[in-house]
């Protein structure tokens, strides 16, 4: 009785793709880059994503901000930044990664994560690499190490920056402590008189929010595409 054998190498690239996708790239291209001629022209047009760091060495978290990301920025499609357990990194990344969208042709979503409140502001400040993208997470909520530094912030001056700075979002979501991000020195309906409208955002998460910001939002056409609202309310 003949068997017939299928070898991985016998795999179609199609099917390739979707298995590389639950890889991280530390893995895939250790695993795979200089194997061959085939499998080096697959990893040329794989998205990347760069995991959490929860499960990462320092070491091995800075070689992802640093080399890994400026060989295959092109390529990125989701970035991790924290420095949960990684003090310096995401400066480390400021300061050697090019911030400029050009080199970020695939990058749709971000996570940023316990972050110093300046490396926040940096990062929005110098957010050409983010103007493309349709999913940003900022988490700075109780527990983590840097969640005192945004004590003292306003809302306003969080949501209204980030909206206007990032025009292709589709969903944003604040994970904050009391306000959420950026001290700006102005009275809300000053700072709503700053803000455009945005005609693409769906789904919007805060779980810190004041009624001020909310009823802003909600009653002045600020939102027109919103069909998901998640917040918890700050009195």
């Amino acid at each position: 009785m003949n068997q017939h054998r299928t070898h991985f190498e016998d795999l179609p690239n199609e099917l390739f793709g979707i298995i590389f996708e639950y890889l991280a790239p530390h893995d895939l291209l250790h695993g795979f880059k200089k194997l061959n001629r085939r499998f080096q022209s697959i990893l040329i047009q794989q998205p990347l994503s760069l995991p959490s760091n929860r499960s990462m060495s320092y070491k091995l978290y800075c070689n992802y901000l640093i080399k890994i990301i400026l060989r295959y920025i092109s390529q990125i499609v989701y970035l991790h930044l924290s420095e949960r357990r990684a003090p310096h990194a995401v400066q480390q990344f400021i300061d050697n990664v090019p911030l400029d969208s050009q080199f970020w042709p695939a990058l749709k979503a971000v996570t940023i994560e316990d972050v110093p409140r300046d490396v926040f502001e940096t990062l929005l400040a110098d957010c050409s690499f983010l103007a493309n993208i349709q999913s940003l997470t900022l988490d700075s909520g109780f527990q983590l190490y840097h969640c005192d530094e945004y004590n003292e912030c306003d809302d306003f001056g969080a949501v209204i920056p980030i909206l206007n700075s990032l025009p292709e979002l589709r969903s944003l979501y604040l994970r904050i402590v009391n306000r959420p991000v950026i001290y700006v020195n102005s009275t809300p309906n000053e700072l709503a008189s700053r803000m455009d409208i945005h005609q693409h955002l769906q789904i919007l998460s805060i779980n810190d929010c004041s009624r001020e910001l909310l009823v802003e939002l909600l009653n002045n056409g600020y939102l027109p595409q919103l069909r998901q609202l998640h917040v918890s309310i700050t009195w």
